[in-house]
Formats: C-alpha cells, sequence, structure tokens
C-alpha cells in the first residue's frame, strides 16, 4: 500500500562516506569522475570484444553465432551507458542549483538533437534516400551534442566563438 501521507524529497542523495550531509560540488564532480571512467572502459572494452567474440563463435559472422549470445552482448554493451546516464544524473542531483540548471539544459539540447536526427533519417530510410542507420551510434550522437551544449550553456564557449573556436 501507498502512504499518500509520506514526504517526497528532492534533496540529493547523501554520501554515505559524508556523514549525511550533501556532498560540495567538488565532492561530486570528483565521485562522478571516479565512477564514469572505469564505467566507460568497461563500455570500451565490451564495444570492441562482444563483436570479436560473436565472430570466432559464429566461424566468422556474427549473426551465425547463437541468439541467446547476440542478446546478451547487446544488452551487456548497453548496460555500461545506462551507467553513464544515472552518473550523470546523480551528478545533476548532488550539484547546485545553476550548475544542474545548466546540466539538464545541455541534456534536453542533447535529447533533442538526437531525437531529431533520428526521425529525419527514419524519414529519409522511410523513402529510400539513405541506408538503414544502426540505432547505436544515436547514444554518440545525444553525447556529442550534450557536451557542446554544455561546453556553450557553461561558458566555456563565447558567442564569437562558435564559429572561430574557443582559445
Amino acid at each position: 500500500m501507498i502512504d499518500r501521507n509520506a514526504q517526497v524529497s528532492d534533496t540529493p542523495d547523501r554520501d554515505p562516506g559524508s556523514g549525511g550531509r550533501t556532498p560540495t560540488y567538488r565532492e561530486a564532480n570528483q565521485r562522478y569522475r571516479r565512477a564514469f571512467f572505469p564505467v566507460i572502459a568497461v563500455y570500451a572494452c565490451l564495444a570492441f570484444a562482444a563483436p570479436a567474440v560473436l565472430r570466432l563463435l559464429g566461424d566468422g559472422d556474427v549473426l551465425a553465432s547463437p541468439l541467446p549470445l547476440r542478446i546478451a552482448a547487446g544488452v551487456l554493451c548497453g548496460a555500461p551507458l545506462i551507467g553513464v546516464f544515472v552518473l550523470m544524473w546523480r551528478l545533476c542531483v548532488e550539484t547546485d542549483e545553476f550548475t544542474r540548471a545548466q546540466h539538464l539544459k545541455a541534456f534536453t539540447i542533447g535529447g533533442m538533437a538526437a531525437a531529431s536526427f533520428a526521425a529525419t533519417w527514419g524519414f529519409l530510410e522511410l523513402f529510400g534516400a539513405a541506408p538503414a542507420l544502426w540505432t547505436f551510434l544515436l547514444a554518440p550522437l545525444f553525447f556529442g551534442a550534450y557536451g557542446l551544449a554544455y561546453w556553450r550553456i557553461s561558458g566555456r564557449c563565447p558567442d564569437e566563438a562558435l564559429f572561430t573556436g574557443c582559445k
């Protein structure tokens, strides 16, 4: 049964090692970086190892390998990306309101860019004007758009430098 009188809190998760206090901006960024790099390293290893193993098991053809192994490989390759999204969300929750707003704006712009590209490319495919796109490439597109948007929103790239490059 749901307790309708329970208080819902939007305060950040407490760091178990911080004695119950909210982590500082610096601590939140350090936690993010300490977790991000191992997760992305696992992703990179799986992204290269999974197809190699499937080719080996399929006598040179990934599609000749057993279906359950292909499903497991796909899920394993996608899991670290889910972890990255969780880490990005945790960073947003643990930082101050200004930084949180910057990240959320960049998330929105990255998501809109990826969705707009996916929809446009899908119509191009539908009308026979473009080849089929591997949808897993939308994740790097999102992260690239998010990174550029955050770089721009955070003030690290001034208006006049958008086309001339930041110094």
